[in-house]
């Protein structure tokens, strides 16, 4: 009994912590956003999975993502996921039944429902019924208010792939950093040796929201950074096909 009062009031202590962290309160919360929340709900979603309510899972997933839209990076490996587990029944352990929405199969002596080239029907339209509706709800006051033309006005504004460039105003962390300093370092380089080299024009760190053209590197286009991304995921994708 004290171990467990003293396990409960260690679990409090860490969340008052967590909650009233300032760091959080003021960086996380404040300037980011509330990802601190939103990342509250993505581990709801694997905690669920992880007890294997892949239903549950997949709920709070399509919320976190009718949240925020940046979550959508996730969005492959949790389709394979529920895929090749919820409603093809791979990977799961031999007891229980898939009905339950946990994800499993059949039980011996339960009559199987409708499958076509291995799915599971019944439970592909519980789950799209499940996600379905969390975006009608979202979505669906807009549709009303205005039509489809709302939806595309909110996904050009979600989506401003024309307007903010590869690097938005400042420079993430991230590969297109090098990418930039490189086609810098290549223009730099070049005019020196008096090759003619076409001009970067804008200021790729000037701070305005802004296209930018590289002077000697190919321009990186949106549909290229998308098949970058899905090639950098394809290992994790391919195992999780195999062993979900």
């Amino acid at each position: 009994a004290e171990k467990r009062r003293g396990a409960d009031a260690s679990m409090v202590f860490a969340i008052v912590y967590v909650v009233l962290n300032p760091g959080l309160l003021l960086v996380d919360h404040i300037h980011f956003q509330y990802n601190g929340f939103l990342m509250g709900i993505l581990l709801l979603s694997l905690a669920a999975i992880r007890r294997g309510e892949d239903l549950l899972g997949g709920f709070l997933f399509a919320v976190l993502l009718n949240f925020k839209h940046i979550f959508l990076y996730v969005a492959p490996l949790y389709f394979i996921y529920l895929l090749r587990r919820y409603c093809m029944g791979v990977g799961v352990p031999p007891q229980g039944g898939i009905s339950s929405g946990k994800g499993t199969p059949y039980a011996k002596g339960v009559p199987r429902r409708c499958r076509i080239c291995g799915l599971d029907i019944g439970n592909l339209a519980v789950l799209g019924v499940v996600v379905v509706s969390v975006f009608l709800a979202s979505f669906g006051p807009f549709v009303a208010a205005g039509g489809f033309e709302e939806i595309l006005a909110i996904l050009g504004r979600m989506f401003p792939f024309e307007g903010r460039g590869l690097c938005h105003a400042y420079w993430a962390p991230n590969i297109w950093a090098f990418y930039n300093v490189a086609d810098k370092a290549l223009e730099i380089g070049l005019r020196k040796m008096r090759v003619p080299v076409r001009s970067s024009g804008k200021s790729m760190m000037g701070g305005l929201v802004q296209n930018i053209q590289h002077a000697v590197l190919p321009a990186i286009t949106p549909p290229v950074t998308i098949l970058l991304t899905l090639a950098a995921m394809a290992p994790i994708l391919i195992d999780t096909w195999r062993r979900p």
